[in-house]
């Protein structure tokens, strides 16, 4: 049995991709060149309008061996863009945690809002200490309070932006998050 409101979304879905595609074929473009015009453009996008700033790293208590990592993003551009993913030479594994949450083990790509996250235009995004954040787990050698942290963040269709996050005792609170 199909559901009605899924049928609704699936030919909305394909009604939006034909609207959307039409305007190219009838210039004469082909799927590829419209492909790779949009990768390129989006990493343009990516390197030139997405901004992260106040990036903090604190030692978190459970699980042993990881930290918080809270920031703000910026997306000055006048296109949403996809978050697919962060990433650290310091950590093993980089995922989303909430501190209103119970810790859970990541075991997929769907339990993770980093892994699929769209960062509309023109907007700013605040990763707080009492909200969503980065964990970064597997740590082998928790860095010292100062030391710089770099994070990848990494956007569909290319472009990744690197950010330092600065490395802070536990008992520190972050107020460069505005």
């Amino acid at each position: 049995m199909i559901r009605p409101i899924r049928s609704l979304a699936v030919l909305a879905g394909v009604f939006c991709s034909l609207t959307l595609l039409s305007p190219l074929y009838s210039l004469g473009a082909s799927a590829q060149d419209a492909s790779s015009s949009t990768s390129s453009s989006i990493a343009d996008i990516v390197k030139h309008d997405i901004t992260i700033t106040g990036g903090v790293l604190r030692p978190y208590m459970r699980p042993q061996n990881s930290a918080a990592g809270y920031f703000t993003i910026r997306n000055n551009s006048a296109t949403d863009v996809l978050l697919q993913g962060v990433t650290s030479p310091v950590c093993q594994a980089v995922s989303s945690n909430h501190n209103g949450q119970d810790l859970v083990q990541i075991s997929g790509a769907g339990n993770d809002i980093f892994q699929h996250f769209a960062i509309p235009h023109q907007s700013t995004l605040v990763f707080p200490e009492d909200g969503y954040h980065l964990l970064c787990r597997g740590i082998t050698k928790m860095p010292a309070p100062g030391d710089n942290v770099p994070f990848i963040f990494h956007f569909m269709d290319g472009g990744t932006v690197t950010a330092t996050f600065k490395a802070q005792d536990i008992t520190a609170h972050n107020s460069s998050l505005q």
